[in-house]
Parts: structure tokens; C-alpha cells; sequence
């Protein structure tokens, strides 16, 4: 049994023992957390850069406007979702790098949307 095994039976035993401040135990024996401070910062550069970088008075301008609403209401719900069931782990990073790169993927799937359609 190796050393993180045995530091997670031991917080299991405690916690089904009632003691207190088991919960971060188990967590610091299962991964790191996610760093919701940084993926928030994250998230207002992404919505500072749609915001400088989208506007545009016609309906493709609307359309961008509209993608990018969405994007960041279920970048919101994805991060309230991981803060409830605790997540560990390093998958806040994909979501930052999704959010910093926010208003270049979404300018492009304009462009193809125009060029395709």
C-alpha cells in the first residue's frame, strides 16, 4: 500500500469517526484541487477580450454576441459544478486555456460559419 493509499484509508477511518477537518485530508491525499481564483481570472480576461475584440454592428456581430453570452454562463455553471463535488485534479486547466482563448475560437467558428454558410 503505498503512501497515498494509506494517508486516504486513515482520513476515511477519521471521517467515519466524526473528526473534524478530515474532508481536506482526503483531498490533499487525493490531488490538488482547482485553482478557481486563477480560472476566474481566466474568465474575466477571456469576457475583456470578447468584449474588445467581437463587437461588430450587424447580425454576425449579434451571432459572436450570443456565443460568447453562453459560453461564459456555462463556463460559470461548469466552475459552481466543480466547486460543489470538490474536484481535484488538473482540469481547470483546459477550461482556462478555453477561456483565455475565448475570442479567438469564437471569431473563427464565425468565420467558418460565413464561409460555409
Amino acid at each position: 500500500m503505498g503512501d497515498i493509499e494509506r494517508t486516504a484509508s486513515k482520513a476515511v477511518e477519521g471521517a467515519q469517526g466524526g473528526k473534524r477537518g478530515d474532508e481536506a485530508e482526503v483531498a490533499r491525499a487525493l490531488g490538488r484541487g482547482w485553482h478557481y481564483w486563477h480560472l476566474l481570472m481566466a474568465w474575466g480576461a477571456g469576457v475583456l477580450g470578447q468584449s474588445i475584440v467581437l463587437p461588430c454592428l450587424c447580425w454576425e456581430g449579434m451571432v459572436k454576441g450570443y456565443v460568447a453570452l453562453l459560453f461564459d454562463v456555462l463556463m460559470l455553471g461548469r466552475m459552481w459544478i466543480a466547486r460543489q463535488l470538490r474536484e481535484t485534479g488538473r482540469g481547470w486547466v483546459f477550461y482556462a486555456v478555453l477561456c483565455y482563448t475565448s475570442p479567438l475560437w469564437i471569431e473563427g467558428a464565425a468565420w467558418v460559419s460565413m464561409a460555409c454558410g
